[in-house]
């Protein structure tokens, strides 16, 4: 899978604390399916997280994968994992 150049980093932190606090491999590809959606339109770059805490983007991003796929995480769960506050 290819990623865009600068928001390679997000993959791998997605990856990280996806494996740190045992979530399954759908919720992290699903997390993945998501950052493409908000990042990504064309192979253009969106200025959607311009500006923003980056690890606050990501971990929005896996909480609401936990979500999707039923996992049960907390915000306060996801934050802490990333070091960022909820």
């Amino acid at each position: 899978m290819k990623h865009a150049g600068r928001h390679e980093s997000n993959y791998i932190d997605i990856a990280k604390v996806a494996n740190n606090t045992n979530l399954t491999e759908k919720t992290k590809h699903q997390a993945i399916s998501i950052m493409n959606d908000l990042t990504t339109t064309k192979n253009e770059i969106l200025l959607l997280s311009a500006g923003k805490d980056p690890m606050g983007f990501v971990a929005t991003v896996l909480y609401l994968s936990c979500l999707k796929t039923g996992e049960e995480r907390t915000q306060i769960q996801i934050a802490q994992a990333f070091g960022v506050t909820e």
